[in-house]
């Protein structure tokens, strides 16, 4: 069986259409495009004149692709998801220096000896209270 649909539509679908129905349609758009405001239907007539004039040339593409929208869209999705990121990193540093910070305090305040900093036991101690808490 050979594949010849195309986005959903059948080769013989076209068969299928009432004579005159694309008429009957383009009377409808007429129709409906005489109660548009003035300002929308200057744009849909420059928008129409542009699309019949065919694809534009590639230097104009060129111009259009590098200053357009899509690349200024771009590079702020770029510069958003850069900050993001650093912001992450800055924000973590910032929390890690803060619970060294509360350790500090802590043993800076207890009055334990200088021996008991320097014993290995004691350093496996604190790490089991710091996983406790």
């Amino acid at each position: 069986m050979e594949m010849t649909m195309r986005a959903g539509v059948r080769p013989d679908a076209r068969k299928k259409v009432v004579p005159g129905f694309e008429r009957q349609v383009a009377g409808y758009l007429d129709e409906a495009a005489r109660t548009l405001p003035d300002d929308v239907s200057r744009r849909l007539a420059q928008a129409r004149a542009c699309a019949l004039a065919g694809p534009l040339p590639p230097a104009q593409r060129l111009r259009l692709g590098v200053l357009g929208v899509p690349v200024l869209r771009s590079a702020l999705l770029a510069a958003g998801v850069v900050f993001t990121f650093l912001f992450g990193q800055y924000w973590g540093m910032v929390s890690q220096v803060q619970e060294y910070r509360a350790v500090d305090t802590a043993l800076l305040i207890d009055d334990l000896p200088i021996d008991a900093y320097l014993d290995p036991d004691f350093r496996a101690w604190l790490q089991r209270q710091e996983q406790e808490s």
